[in-house]
């Protein structure tokens, strides 16, 4: 999606990846976060797309 590795995605959860996540490998907070890091983009089935780009910015 949008051509972001796997690492690359990862990072985009900020925190909640890099200290809630690596710093609790036994875990269970944050699921999406360790089925994407377990299954990767294989495990990832969007019905449609899942990302867009604004047109323009909303008002308000």
């Amino acid at each position: 999606i949008h051509q972001l590795d796997q690492q690359q995605t990862l990072n985009l959860f900020g925190d909640y990846y890099r200290l809630d996540v690596l710093n609790d490998s036994e875990g269970t907070s944050h699921q999406n976060i360790r089925n994407f890091m377990k299954y990767g983009w294989e495990g990832i089935c969007f019905k449609d797309e899942a990302l867009t780009a604004l047109t323009s910015l909303p008002s308000g």
